[in-house]
């Protein structure tokens, strides 16, 4: 009896151990596989931040570039409004000074940023490998505020096609600002209209809403600079 009590002890014993070395493997096996996969989603968070960063400091650049030329907009709507479209001397603005604001308040043109890291970072579920919630709280933002700043320019160009462009082909004469007649032919008799550039209330009107439409797009872009940069701050720290 005790033998077969033995016997049946071993076996259990050995069964316990057949069972617990089964069950060792396969943690370690899974073990493995996580380690695996943690490795995997390491390696494509240090991607998906490695291309943004690059994407981020060319833009850096752009937006810069832009806020020097909106800068560049409005003061040159605030001076022509004085200098021409209410210039205190009546009758002293002649065509060329019209031409020469009209060259200058020319029309406007849209920027597009370079997106394709954010946008693979957001389409393809890699902002849920980063790890950093302040990281992508800001990556966020700063896709939010790209799109705001993409929403002005907008705004700016139908404002330019449907309202500025239009008084230019009634009033303005493209023949004579652009200065082809120097390269030879008839200028044409019913050149540029002084009076509805000068002392005009429409053009006015419109020169005053494009200077604001420019206020309202710098401020797109100086907060998009400034998202821009602390976002980069916070992947130099990582």
């Amino acid at each position: 009896m005790t033998s077969v009590t033995g016997t049946l002890r071993d076996r259990w014993a050995g069964l316990l151990l057949e069972g617990m070395a089964v069950l060792g493997g396969v943690l370690l096996a899974f073990g493995v596989e996580s380690y695996g996969v943690q490795r995997q989603e390491r390696a494509a968070e240090s991607a998906y931040l490695a291309a943004l960063e690059l994407e981020l400091g060319v833009n850096s650049g752009m937006v810069d570039e832009r806020i020097a030329v909106s800068e560049e907009r409005i003061a040159d709507a605030a001076r022509y409004l004085l200098e021409v479209v209410h210039a205190t001397d009546d009758g002293g603005v002649d065509a060329t000074e019209v031409n020469q604001m009209l060259r200058d308040v020319g029309p406007f043109r849209i920027t597009r940023y370079q997106r394709g890291a954010l946008d693979d970072l957001l389409a393809s579920g890699g902002l849920e490998l980063i790890r950093s919630e302040k990281i992508r709280r800001a990556i966020l933002v700063y896709s939010r505020v790209l799109e705001q700043e993409g929403s002005r320019q907008e705004a700016a160009l139908d404002f330019w096609e449907r309202q500025m462009s239009p008084y230019y082909y009634e009033h303005a004469s493209f023949y004579d600002f652009l200065a082809w007649e120097e390269l030879g032919g008839r200028p044409l008799a019913d050149n540029v209209d002084i009076g509805a550039f000068s002392g005009a209330r429409a053009y006015s009107n419109l020169l005053i809403e494009r200077r604001v439409r420019d206020r309202s797009l710098l401020r797109a872009r100086e907060a998009l600079a400034e998202q821009i940069d602390s976002v980069m701050i916070l992947l130099d720290d990582t």
